[in-house]
């Protein structure tokens, strides 16, 4: 037998100006508990509002910049997938649904393409150095002009997998494991995983795990896309 559904009229007005008010579904679903005893899913009080017109359409969204710079932040940042990014920004008082966003991500360009490991178009490639051996686990000279990692650090013992970004692109772009994927932040690459975040930044090489820094070796080599003119940085 399906529940029945959960009457929310008689709270339309409140629920509403709170939502002008930007207060977060969250702290909405606790009022409704807490003052009147209405138990009810974050989601529910979701749909709600849009049943009622309240709430962002693709149009507003399209359109709204302070939502597009979160957006970015929370999905190459954090690394978060849609459903969490999509929880975040509705928890920060966004009138977002997974359709709307779906809409804006492809709008603004903010793809999730993976390419395996093992299907990267190494034909396409031609490495930096003409001595292929040599830059196995060196770097070019003209790749340490824009990464250079620390040369007083000593290097540590962590397994790493093998992780190829492509230098200028804000895309996610590869997979490093089953938990952990490459992307594209400002002015580094990132490698999310559960344990921490692997960053190749302009002045480091750092591995980030539960806010430390830790030092790994600077294993990496470069290959050259005369075809799209992109760098390949290729961690081992």
């Amino acid at each position: 037998m399906p529940r029945p559904k959960i009457n929310l009229g008689p709270h339309k007005a409140e629920i509403c100006r709170l939502r002008r008010s930007k207060v977060p579904l969250q702290d909405i679903v606790h009022l409704l508990d807490h003052k009147y005893g209405i138990k009810v899913a974050l989601r529910t009080v979701n749909s709600r509002l849009y049943e009622w017109g309240f709430g962002a359409n693709n149009g507003k969204a399209a359109k709204d910049t302070v939502l597009h710079a979160r957006l970015k932040a929370l999905m190459y940042e954090d690394g978060l997938d849609d459903q969490q990014i999509l929880t975040a920004l509705q928890r920060e008082g966004f009138d977002i649904n997974a359709r709307t966003l779906k809409y804006v991500r492809y709008r603004l360009g903010f793809l999730r393409r993976r390419w395996p490991l093992t299907e990267q178009p190494a034909e396409r490639c031609t490495e930096t150095q003409p001595d292929a051996e040599s830059t196995t686990h060196t770097t070019s000279p003209d790749a340490a002009q824009s990464i250079s990692p620390g040369t007083s650090r000593a290097p540590q013992t962590i397994s790493l997998p093998t992780i190829v970004a492509i230098e200028g692109s804000t895309e996610v772009l590869g997979s490093a494991g089953d938990s952990a994927r490459v992307v594209r932040v400002n002015e580094r690459f990132a490698v999310k995983s559960g344990t921490g975040v692997l960053s190749i930044e302009a002045e480091n090489l750092i591995f980030l795990a539960e806010n430390s820094a830790v030092p790994i070796p600077k294993v990496y080599s470069t290959l050259q896309d005369h075809d799209t003119a992109k760098t390949y940085i290729i961690m081992e």
